[in-house]
């Protein structure tokens, strides 16, 4: 299989993820799991972060995605909703998921995730 590099962070990690990308420090693809970007309304970062990526092009938008379980107790899935609805982010509810999201590495969805944001780059 071919080699490519794909940002993947989960929780905390997704949210910082969400943060590069904002930011612009991250420009290639990115899978963002159970994103706690609703963490970072403690320290008012949120809104910026959200309106950053909603005025990102749509070919950027394109090479993220966010995957979010519906079973997820610590950052409920409606979260992972608001968010996608707000910056045109694609979102893959995992039915039964819940924040530890150890399944769809095990099963190879986290692969086929990384795999279609990369397919997304050209």
């Amino acid at each position: 299989p071919a080699a490519f590099d794909v940002l993947i962070g989960s929780s905390w990690g997704g949210a910082v993820a969400a943060a590069l990308i904002a930011e612009g420090a991250w420009t290639g693809p990115a899978v963002m799991l159970c994103p706690a970007l609703s963490e970072l309304r403690r320290h008012g970062a949120i809104e910026a972060i959200v309106d950053q990526i909603a005025a990102l092009p749509a070919e950027r938008k394109a090479q993220c995605l966010i995957v979010h379980g519906d079973a997820d107790e610590t950052i409920p899935v409606a979260d992972s909703v608001k968010l996608c609805a707000a910056t045109g982010i694609e979102l893959e509810v995992i039915e039964g998921g819940n924040h530890g999201m150890g399944s769809i590495a095990a099963d190879g969805r986290l692969l086929r995730f990384a795999e279609r944001v990369v397919s997304s780059e050209a």
